[in-house]
């Protein structure tokens, strides 16, 4: 298992300091799982797994804001320091891989079509374009595992383990609270 944390400090003269921590953790799950792309079974798959943690200070008063999937807030926060970006996009990507809800076909079509989020409209387009069921997988009726791919692997433990903390001065603000 590899778990690893950094902590980002964004100051912005506007929305005044935002701590946002971010814990890593790569884990071996025992049991047999499908892939996503080949359907085939595999055994002890690795897993990615992103968390966060966010508290604002604004005029002296510190609040938690939010934990969890916080990726938003931290893209708000942040801009594109050190890579945070790169980090939230595979977060957004890769967050519980052994947890996907349809094949990785049925996952590029909605992509594709830039349908997101809501999980009735996902089956309805892969119903109006005959792709509710793949393969004999029907979207939303198992859990997939889609590999963490080596490069993002090996670059998430780089990036983690050359990040203890990052500092944000608001002059260094590239206007992503726009």
């Amino acid at each position: 298992m590899i778990k690893d944390s950094v902590t980002i400090y964004a100051w912005d003269e506007e929305y005044g300091l935002t701590k946002a921590k971010i814990n890593m953790e790569i884990r071996t799950e025992d049991g047999i799982k499908k892939r996503w792309d080949t359907l085939e079974e595999v055994e002890n798959v690795e897993v990615l797994s992103l968390m966060g943690e966010v508290i604002e200070c604004r005029y002296g008063i510190c609040r938690w804001c939010c934990s969890g999937q916080t990726y938003e807030e931290i893209r708000k926060a942040t801009g594109d320091a050190d890579g945070v970006q790169r980090l939230i996009k595979i977060w957004e990507r890769w967050h519980l891989n052994d947890m996907k809800m349809g094949t990785e076909k049925q996952y590029r079509v909605l992509e594709e079509a830039g349908i997101e989020g809501d999980f009735e409209k996902r089956k309805q387009y892969l119903r109006e374009h005959d792709l509710i069921n793949d393969r004999g997988i029907t979207f939303g009726e198992a859990w997939l595992y889609a590999p963490l791919p080596d490069d993002v692997r090996e670059w998430l433990i780089e990036w983690f383990k050359e990040h203890d903390k990052i500092f944000i001065p608001r002059w260094a603000d590239d206007g992503a609270r726009d």
